[in-house]
């Protein structure tokens, strides 16, 4: 499947998030992922957690300025599917519970 976003600013993306996530321990991770379950205001904690990461990755500007010009919120969140899945191994199911599997690739 291809996505959308280039491949420059995939790489981008996929740098900025890597940082991050070399901050956070996969307990902090599931701690919040199980926060986010839980609260009534949270439709798709999955996507919730994926998003969390990218704006506090820093690259909200970016984000708005870069992506949005030609990308909607689908292309994006494909794009962190990959990212994440990447960054996690990949097959680990702890990962898919946390972010969502690959099945969640049908967009």
């Amino acid at each position: 499947m291809s996505m959308k976003i280039t491949p420059e600013h995939y790489a981008h993306l996929l740098d900025a998030l890597r940082r991050r996530m070399t901050t956070i321990t996969p307990e902090q991770l599931r701690t919040y992922f199980e926060h986010l379950a839980h609260d009534p205001q949270v439709a798709d904690p999955h996507k919730r957690l994926r998003w969390d990461l990218l704006w506090s990755s820093g690259l909200t500007a970016w984000v708005c300025d870069t992506l949005y010009p030609y990308l909607n919120d689908d292309h994006i969140d494909t794009a962190l599917r990959r990212a994440i899945m990447e960054l996690t191994a990949v097959a680990s199911e702890e990962n898919d519970e946390l972010f969502g599997g690959p099945d969640s690739f049908d967009n």
